[in-house]
């Protein structure tokens, strides 16, 4: 399809026939098809919001559309936040990225990574590709369409006052966490915690306050290794820490009048409290060496799940013994037709559904990076391979064991040991484990995506060999 495009946009170049402006104008669309693969560049559809009902969706399941999803972000900025009203807002949607690329952006302010954009905002207006958002779930989506609703405030209020990008991309950020907290599909604690964690494990890495400054360092340094903890979690990080000690309505202000040392004086005041803050979040100093667990048939694992405003309850349970690949396995049931296949060793094998195997790990994967030692840091590539979609996914992970930390969950208090995952490209924090050895398992688990935080809780450990039940 592509080839037969490029041949008439080079047959309508022909410098015999063409003007000056018409041939400059089949270059650049050659060059965009090129950027963004085959899809051929559509006018976007024109939405206008004005005075959206009030929508405070309970899960994410509940959005059916674009509009939907942008009434819950409106009604909790306006509601909830307080914050000014764009009103109407002007809503661009793009079939798809090619689209964006040409009627979007134009060949006057092409961006670099045209194939990777979902939306961005301009003035009063939002522009939204939405092949690339179909692709997403809806509580992505949401905190997508938050942060650029929060650039469309920012525009309003700022006007023709120039800001910082760590100061565009740090209120957009928080705008998107305020968002999911108050529909209550993630505690804003809990995204202010994963992100300092994030930020600890980079200090040494953060930018100066020069490259904040200039866009174009800062597109640089946001595709860079952990250039986006270093860059869209930092500025989070720091707007935060300013509307926490000025408040929302003098920050707003700052942005109105184009006060730009507050926001410097606000990197400096980040800083120097970062260079206090320990790196652990335990004071125990013990030692310990823990090995995988010994696991035995009927070992039996509740937890209590909380996931984007739903709760349900999950469980494990080791149902029996085979052969994987010539290799003895624990079959761990997950749910009525799922199972998992694990070997003696605690490394996972494969994962079974109605029987069949559905996908197997690229590479090995134990169940956690034993022993665990204080301080120990294991990297490795993880991912699958789906035999139902026939793909492979492989990304960087980094496992740290933290330390060990007392902790309650509904089936009591455990000592446990705390061990963080991070994804290696990008810095992001992947999940928080909390093992136990007196259940044999992790007891409590958070589990981060770019749609939210999904929390397990151990509710009730049943291990045959103790003859009783932990709760």
């Amino acid at each position: 399809m592509r080839a037969v495009v490029l041949e008439s946009l080079v047959k309508s170049a022909d410098t015999s026939f063409a003007s000056p402006t018409r041939l400059y104008s089949c270059w650049v669309s050659l060059f965009f098809l090129f950027l963004v693969g085959c899809d051929i560049p559509e006018r976007p559809r024109q939405v206008t919001i004005s005075h959206p009902a009030v929508f405070r969706p309970a899960n994410p399941d509940e959005i059916t559309s674009i509009e939907q999803a942008l009434g819950a972000v409106i009604t909790v900025c306006r509601d909830d936040l307080h914050l000014p009203v764009v009103e109407p807002l002007q809503v661009f949607l793009y079939k798809n990225k090619a689209s964006l690329a040409f009627y979007g952006h134009g060949w006057r302010t092409l961006p670099v990574d045209i194939p990777n954009e979902l939306a961005f905002a301009r003035s009063d207006t939002m522009h939204i590709n939405l092949q690339g958002m179909g692709e997403k779930p809806w509580g992505t989506i949401v905190g997508i369409l938050a942060h650029e609703y929060g650039h469309t405030v920012q525009n309003q209020v700022a006007g023709l006052s120039q800001t910082y990008p760590f100061v565009d991309e740090g209120f957009g950020e928080w705008v998107s966490a305020k968002v999911t907290d108050s529909l209550k599909w993630q505690d804003y604690s809990i995204a202010l915690h994963r992100s300092q964690r994030e930020i600890l494990r980079q200090r040494e890495a953060l930018p100066d306050i020069d490259t904040l400054k200039d866009p174009r360092v800062w597109r640089r340094l946001s595709n860079q290794r952990n250039g986006h903890a270093r860059t869209y979690v930092f500025a989070f990080l720091i707007l935060d820490g300013l509307i926490q000690r000025k408040g929302l309505p003098a920050v707003l202000e700052y942005m109105r009048q184009g006060n730009r040392d507050e926001f410097i004086g606000s990197v400096t005041e980040y800083m120097a409290a970062l260079g206090k803050t320990p790196a652990d979040t335990t004071s125990s100093k013990d030692s310990f060496s823990i090995n995988a667990p010994e696991w035995k048939v009927g070992y039996r694992w509740r937890f209590k799940r909380i996931s984007l405003g739903k709760s349900s309850t999950e469980f494990r349970e080791i149902i029996g013994e085979e052969t994987y690949r010539g290799r003895p396995v624990f079959v761990i049931k997950s749910s009525p037709d799922e199972e998992s296949l694990y070997g003696k060793d605690s490394v996972w094998l494969a994962l079974r559904k109605n029987g069949k195997i559905i996908s197997e790990p690229v590479s090995t994967q134990f169940f956690l990076p034993w022993p665990l030692e204080p301080g120990k840091e294991s990297k490795d590539f993880v991912g699958q391979r789906d035999f139902v979609e026939k793909q492979t996914t492989k990304f960087e992970r980094s496992r740290i064991v933290v330390g060990l930390e007392r902790i309650h969950v509904p089936a009591g208090y455990f000592r446990a040991v705390k061990i963080e995952s991070f994804e290696g490209w990008s810095g992001l924090m992947l999940g928080e484990y909390w093992y136990a050895p007196e259940v044999k398992w992790i007891v409590k688990r958070r589990l981060y995506t770019s749609a939210g935080v999904t929390e397990d809780e151990l509710v009730r450990a049943e291990l045959k060999e103790a003859r009783n039940a932990v709760n």
